[in-house]
Parts: structure tokens; C-alpha cells; sequence
């Protein structure tokens, strides 16, 4: 471990944080805050812990803050782990020696399997064994890039669904109907509804639990009456969902991060068709 100069992207362990931890340390824009926040590796079943620190911050100091927040850092981790070993039969080990690829869907970790030059008659086609594992398959030889849009397609088409159900019942319960709904590949944002009436929603969402994408939809539509995020807002939230900051603060572990997955590569922006969407009764 580096213990001074500038923690510029610096690897760093520590004995009261679990070994199989990583930990990455970089630069805070802001020269007295600090951030934490957990990323899942892009494949494996890796997570990482990112800490921001002010520049020059000293390898003692970048210490001490990982042992102020040890307990929250572990039961966090503990809580990613216990969903990892569920998804996976309880040896994720396995799967990470193996770099075998995965993805994130329905909240839990999936391992990819291809099916190239399969024989029966489906044609590709995307689906999610019981084994937590997504399978593609398609009639002929089939490259990662194609693998990954069909993923894409599937994912979408996932959420559209869910989506739809969704708004069919709580647009229904709060009187309020988006004008418009589209699914957009944003990476900063789980959604926003804009003063005309049109929500949008990121496509990370896919990945989601249905109850998450449920809340967000219902902090989206509690918009369409306070705009903010005031108190009134925020009391109309509590109400619909008691548990939003709670889920929320778990869902933002799985943030939103710079990097895009190579399903997401060359996706902008879908419009659900309006004639789908739940109307005034």
C-alpha cells in the first residue's frame, strides 16, 4: 500500500476489510470531501469498493476513513455476497477463477452461457434458465458483439414489459398518466420526468428487481405534482413506498457507473409506443 502522494486510481488492502475486497483509491473533485461507493466488476463476480479522496490525501488518512466506515463496508459486502452465493449455488469462487462472463438481471448475478449453432428449430433466442443462467442460442455461429445485442434486445424487452405492468397499476392508483415513456442509456440517472409529461427511464433498470423499478416509476409519477423534491414530495413518496430510502440506498451500491457494458454499446434511446400506454379510464 502507498502511503503518500497522490491517490491517483492506487490499489489498497486493509486487515479489517474482507480479502477478497478490492479497493481503489482516486481523486475527489472537491478539495475537502471524501466518497464511498461499491461498483461490480464489469465480468466475474468481483466487487469493488471506491474511495474518493482529496488529492494528496496520505495512505494513513485514506486508513483511517476505511476504519471509520469498516462496519458499514462489511455489512454492505456481507449483503452483495449473500446474493452472489444465492445466484450462484454458493460458489462464486469458482466462477471468477474461470473469468467466465456475467450480467446483472433481476438483481442478481446470471452467468452467460452461448449456444452457437444450435439445432433446433427457434432461431437466437434469449432466455434465463432456472439456474440463474442466460442463455443464447442461435442456428449458426454467433460473435460476442451479436451475443451482447441480442442480450440487449432481451433485457429491453424485459423492462417494456415490466414497465407497462407497472404504470397500468399505479397510474391507475394515483390518477397520473406519463404522456410519453422512453428508455434511454443513461448512466447517471435512474429517471426523470420533464414538465411535459414524459418520463424516462435508464436502460440499467433492466437489472433491477421489479420493486425497484416500481419505485422509481412511482418517484417519477409523484412528479407530475411536485416537480421537486420539497417536502411535499418527499411525503407523497413515504407514503406510496414506506421503504424508498432504504431500497434506494441499497440500489445505489449497484451505481450507475461510467463504464458501459458491451449489451448497452451503440443504444440511445427507445420510445415505448403510446397506443401501450395506461389512459384516463
Amino acid at each position: 500500500m502507498t502511503s503518500s502522494g497522490t491517490p491517483d486510481k492506487q490499489k489498497h488492502s486493509s486487515e479489517f476489510l474482507p480479502k477478497e475486497l478490492g479497493i481503489e483509491v482516486s481523486n475527489h473533485r472537491s478539495p475537502t470531501r471524501y466518497g464511498l461507493s461499491f461498483h461490480p466488476a464489469p465480468k466475474g463476480l468481483a466487487w469493488t469498493l471506491h474511495l474518493k479522496v482529496p488529492r494528496g490525501t496520505s495512505g494513513e488518512k485514506i486508513q483511517e476513513i476505511l476504519y471509520r466506515h469498516r462496519r458499514w463496508i462489511n455489512s454492505r459486502f456481507q449483503k452483495f455476497r449473500q446474493g452472489i452465493l444465492q445466484s450462484q449455488g454458493g460458489r462464486p469462487d469458482d466462477f471468477r477463477e474461470k473469468n467466465e462472463p456475467m450480467v446483472l438481471f433481476e438483481g442478481l448475478f446470471h452467468k452467460i452461457i452461448l449456444e452457437k449453432n444450435h439445432p433446433g428449430p427457434d432461431g437466437k433466442r434469449v432466455f434465463v434458465a432456472p439456474d440463474h443462467t442466460i442463455i443464447v442460442r442461435s442456428p449458426g455461429d454467433l460473435s460476442d458483439t451479436e451475443a451482447a445485442l441480442s442480450i440487449r434486445t432481451f433485457f429491453l424487452s424485459e423492462m417494456i414489459r415490466r414497465t407497462l405492468g407497472i404504470l397500468e397499476n399505479r397510474s391507475h392508483q394515483l390518477k397520473l398518466y406519463p404522456k410519453r415513456v422512453v428508455i434511454r442509456n443513461t448512466k447517471r440517472q435512474w429517471g426523470s420526468m420533464n414538465r411535459h409529461g414524459v418520463m424516462s427511464l435508464s436502460l440499467r433498470l433492466s437489472q433491477m428487481t421489479e420493486d425497484i423499478l416500481d419505485l422509481v416509476i412511482v418517484h417519477e409519477l409523484c412528479h407530475m405534482i411536485h416537480p421537486d423534491h420539497g417536502e411535499s414530495f418527499n411525503a407523497l413518496l413515504a407514503e406510496l413506498t414506506p421503504d424508498h430510502r432504504r431500497k434506494m440506498k441499497e440500489v445505489s451500491a449497484i451505481c450507475l457507473s461510467g463504464s458501459d457494458p458491451l449489451w448497452e454499446s451503440g443504444f440511445s434511446s427507445f420510445r415505448i409506443p403510446e397506443i401501450l400506454l395506461p389512459r384516463h379510464k
